[in-house]
């Protein structure tokens, strides 16, 4: 097996699970359970594949400007989506649940649209692993997730707007005697959530042989499962996302060089899943946000 294959592999699933299990960890602590994650990274990759397809020859061979602008762009869909997501929880009241599978449901019809109302079908962008072309690409890749994961355990735990972000989540109603709004303050969480979500899904596409097909393989439930997996705390969702990191990268790298690896393929893609069901099973208590998933109303009090 080739070692630095299987380095380079797992840097950047580390990265794409890291960043999307922050953007549930930063969404639940204030309050909304983030069930969209997973139709926000395929607005994020299909956004990062359209600019890629759509800034010629050069550029969609992977520059390196290009990689970074088309991410940006893939972002920025995904403050699209967590913008839906707030309105319809934080102002209309919605049940986080339902608002959140009604956009899982929207994203591949925006796919769809996107490749044959707009491209024309001429839409399916095939590129290498830009870890093919980029060799330090994982590494900055890594490292820079891992930075954003730090400064959120600095705001969570050492600032004034952490106070507040948890606050939202575990008693709103204190927060609002502060004269500060619960319901805007998750909303603009959720608008973060969506811009790391959103680059999530395109970190994810760079690790894919072969064209984009409008899924992104249940990444954006597998975060979800890693935030349960780190109960909520930074330094777990680290741990968690390094741990689906490792068992996926061995799965992508190591299948069809040994047989029994290509026998037990799909058995070996579902330990993502199965990871978070045993950690609920075997930790009963939970540290979830006590209001998390409580859409909030100044006239009722809960």
């Amino acid at each position: 097996m080739d070692l630095n294959l299987l380095l380079s592999t797992f840097l950047i699933l580390f990265a794409a699970y890291l960043l999307a299990s922050m953007a549930g960890l930063i969404s639940e602590k204030s309050g909304t359970v983030n069930i969209s994650i997973e139709g926000t990274m395929i607005m994020g990759a299909t956004l990062y594949v359209l600019m890629m397809n759509g800034l010629g020859a050069g550029w969609a061979s992977m520059e390196m400007w290009g990689v970074i602008f088309s991410t940006l762009i893939a972002g920025l869909g995904g403050v699209m989506f967590g913008a839906l997501l707030g309105m319809a929880t934080s102002f209309f009241k919605a049940d986080n649940i339902i608002a959140g599978t009604a956009l899982n449901l929207l994203a591949p019809v925006i796919f769809l649209i996107v490749r044959f109302g707009v491209t024309g079908g001429d839409f399916i962008i095939n590129t290498p692993p830009i870890w093919t072309i980029y060799e330090y690409f994982p590494y900055i890749m890594a490292g820079s997730a891992l930075t954003l994961s730090i400064i959120t355990w600095v705001v969570l735990n050492k600032t004034s707007t952490g106070l507040r972000l948890r606050t939202a989540g575990e008693n709103p109603y204190s927060l609002e005697t502060t004269g500060i709004s619960t319901n805007v303050t998750r909303f603009l969480v959720l608008l973060v959530a969506g811009f790391l979500a959103g680059a999530s899904g395109a970190v994810i596409r760079m690790n894919q042989f072969g064209g984009f097909v409008g899924t992104v393989y249940g990444a954006g439930f597998i975060a979800i499962g890693i935030v349960i997996f780190g109960q909520w705390k930074v330094l777990g969702s680290v741990i968690g996302s390094a741990l689906i990191g490792i068992v996926l990268a061995f799965v992508q790298v190591a299948t069809g060089a040994w047989e029994i690896v290509e026998q037990y393929r799909d058995l070996f893609l579902i330990i993502p899943f199965v990871i978070p069901l045993l950690t609920l099973m075997l930790f009963k208590k939970v540290s979830s946000p006590s209001a998390v998933g409580k859409p909030f109303s100044k006239s009722t009090r809960t």
